[in-house]
């Protein structure tokens, strides 16, 4: 997806890695719910947090990594007035 290649952009080494594979499951489990990631609402961005926890069982601190790259990938996707540079520090 052109859009994650923007957000995976402006990371390198092993973050770059993490980030693409963390946008990667978020996508994915986007299909396996059968909606488009780009007409995501509140709602359904906190069931994909609920199903990193529930399903998953991921830790927190893991859990808010996967929230944080979801959030870039809207922020560089579909939000045009939020700045994708701020991304990077």
């Amino acid at each position: 997806m052109r859009r994650g290649v923007r957000l995976s952009g402006h990371y390198h080494g092993q973050t770059r890695v993490h980030t693409e594979s963390d946008l990667r499951l978020f996508l994915r489990w986007c299909t396996d719910q059968d909606f488009d990631p780009l007409a995501a609402a509140r709602v359904d961005i906190e069931r994909y947090v609920r199903w990193l926890q529930d399903v998953r069982r991921y830790q927190p601190s893991t859990v808010s990594r996967h929230l944080s790259v979801v959030v870039g990938f809207y922020c560089c996707s579909v939000v045009p007035s939020c700045s994708c540079g701020s991304l990077a520090s």
